[in-house]
């Protein structure tokens, strides 16, 4: 098909988020390595627009090649993270964004919005051209789950135990005009 490249052909590739100590072997001592078990790209991107949105877990551990006995010795609430609009046809970064707790859900699309749930339960809508913040709300739980979207609507899921919040509620949650 004219303008598709064939399959294996790679277009490009990059890096999201920090990185450390996480590209070869571990080194023997125990050190700290970016991202950690629960870091990096944990759940699903989005694409639209000739942009994908790509929701990164900053959230690190201490690791060797001995022993790594500490991995998970952190709370996935300790994590941070960002959000990054990529230019489709180049890897390049349109924009970024930071989150003040884990997207341990995926980013969702609709028309000009990249919708993005956080562990902490902020659910927040971003701009797709520049990021800029349309929209967003606080959950009455944690959120680990992708939001749908469909005529108008935005349903999302709360039922993460997150320790900042003190009553969790569980619940999916509509949202509409």
């Amino acid at each position: 098909m004219p303008g598709i490249a064939p399959p294996h052909t790679r277009l490009w590739s990059r890096a999201v988020g920090t990185h450390l100590h996480d590209l070869g072997p571990l080194p023997m001592q125990p050190a700290t390595r970016r991202p950690g078990l629960l870091g990096g790209v944990e759940t699903p991107m989005a694409y639209a627009g000739g942009r994908l949105f790509v929701p990164v877990v900053e959230l690190c551990s201490r690791e060797s090649a001995v022993t790594s006995k500490s991995a998970l010795a952190r709370s996935p609430a300790q994590g941070k993270g960002t959000v990054y609009a990529l230019d489709g046809a180049t890897g390049k970064t349109v924009w970024q964004r930071q989150l003040g707790s884990a997207p341990f859900g995926c980013a969702t699309v609709a028309r000009d919005a990249v919708i993005v749930p956080t562990y902490g339960g902020r659910v927040i809508a971003f701009a797709a051209a520049d990021g800029r913040t349309l929209w967003h709300t606080q959950l009455r739980a944690g959120n680990n789950s992708c939001p749908a979207v469909g005529k108008d609507v935005l349903v999302i899921a709360a039922g993460a135990n997150h320790p900042r919040i003190a009553n969790p509620v569980t619940e999916v949650v509509a949202y509409g005009p």
